[in-house]
């Protein structure tokens, strides 16, 4: 077998250096220094002697990946639920970054039967984050909520949405008697920096509006007069809003940033079970599709979406300066400059398509110099769906990413 060894200066092959068998020895000390008392944080993966033998291959191999430490596990005789416990264990120590006591008390919620799956992290109370605060550290604990919106970006999407807020509709219609046109005026503006003012007569109408407007501008087709006769600071009844959460909820393995909407729900029909109002779901889907595109962070994109930004387009449309003088303060500076570049390089681009678009159909020649295309250029007459379809360039869809322009 031929050797690997590097040759050395005068051609001849290097020697290995002495201490590369203590190196090799002491780096696979270390692997099982820190993997075993990690795996040890499972209660169904203590005392075990297959254990053991798992820990000194993975040590001697020093994987990189889980998926070849895996196999590795079944060369050590251990069952399929031991398997699939150890790559969980693992993965709650990738996400807690190895810190021993966080992962200790995510195995006990898990003992408890609070959490099943990391996943299910997302879905706990603030009491419960205190708590964990009170075995770890707050960085820790900052550190591990962002690890989990990156690895389960659609939970943490089903979760933001399922977040309403409570309105107190007796404000509500405080302000109402004030403003005939209350409906036209909390509809968005033109630019979020030219709102309408209405007159509020305390804090607390204030703040009510506030909620209301982003609600409205969030999801265009709630009905809010209907919502007047939920109870008084009790959450928003969102039809709407309660039907993306659901339809997340059903469809585990719909990605919002790469899946076309329409196409998955005519694969996945189950995913629409229980909704009243399909159409108005699946059109508030592209427009969270549309943003979610341009900045897939889940709260970003619903506060953009109750700034009635509902597109690039629409976010391109604003001067960058309005942009980030609104927003700076939400997303920070650079955030905003980069999320306003994004939104101008998708809608330059679908702008660009549809105008070669139209030059296909309709030509560039004046009706009196001939017709178009020439006979000899001539392929058909396509029409826009055909055109624009997903497979040719997905970015033409830019207006409607999830269906047919």
């Amino acid at each position: 077998m031929k050797s690997i060894v590097a040759p050395n200066a005068t051609g001849d092959q290097a020697a290995p250096a002495p201490h590369t068998d203590l190196m090799a020895a002491a780096l696979a000390d270390r692997a099982r220094s820190r993997l075993l008392p990690l795996l040890q944080t499972s209660p169904a993966l203590r005392d075990d002697t297959g254990i053991a033998r798992f820990v000194g291959l993975v040590a001697t191999a020093s994987p990189q990946k889980l998926a070849a430490w895996l196999p590795m596990a079944a060369r050590a005789g251990l069952s399929p639920a031991q398997i699939d416990e150890i790559g969980l264990t693992l993965e709650l120590g990738r996400l807690t970054h190895g810190d021993l006591p966080l992962a200790n008390a995510l195995q006990a919620l898990r003992g408890d039967g609070r959490i099943r799956k990391p996943a299910d992290l997302l879905d706990l109370d603030e009491s419960e984050w205190q708590a964990l605060t009170r075995r770890s550290t707050d960085q820790a604990i900052a550190s591990l909520k962002r690890e989990l919106r990156k690895a389960y970006p659609m939970r943490d999407l089903r979760n933001v949405v399922a977040d309403a807020p409570a309105i107190d509709w007796a404000a509500i219609r405080r302000i109402m008697d004030d403003a005939p046109d209350f409906a036209r005026r909390i509809r968005p503006p033109v630019r979020p920096d030219r709102q309408e003012v209405l007159a509020v007569p305390d804090d607390a109408a204030d703040s009510a509006l506030a909620d209301l407007r982003r609600e409205v501008r969030a999801y265009p087709d709630f009905d809010w007069r209907a919502a007047m006769h939920s109870p008084e600071h009790e959450r928003l009844a969102n039809p709407i809003r309660a039907g993306v959460v659901r339809f997340l909820g059903q469809a585990e393995d719909f990605d919002l940033r790469t899946d076309r909407v329409d196409a998955y729900v005519a694969d996945h029909p189950r995913s629409m079970d229980g909704m009243n109002s399909a159409a108005a779901v699946i059109a508030q889907l592209k427009r969270m599709q549309r943003v979610y595109r341009i900045v897939p962070d889940a709260q970003t994109m619903q506060g953009l979406l109750g700034e009635g930004l509902h597109s690039a387009s629409r976010i391109a449309r604003m001067p960058v300066d309005v942009f980030i003088a609104h927003f700076g303060a939400l997303l920070g500076e650079g955030a905003a400059a980069t999320i306003h570049a994004t939104a101008l390089g998708v809608a330059a681009t679908a702008a660009a398509l549809a105008w070669s678009a139209r030059l296909r159909i309709a030509g560039p020649l004046p009706a009196a110099v001939g017709t178009w295309p020439p006979p000899e250029l001539s392929l058909g007459r396509p029409g826009l769906e055909q055109l624009l379809r997903p497979d040719r360039d997905s970015t033409a869809q830019e207006g409607n990413p999830g269906g047919t322009p």
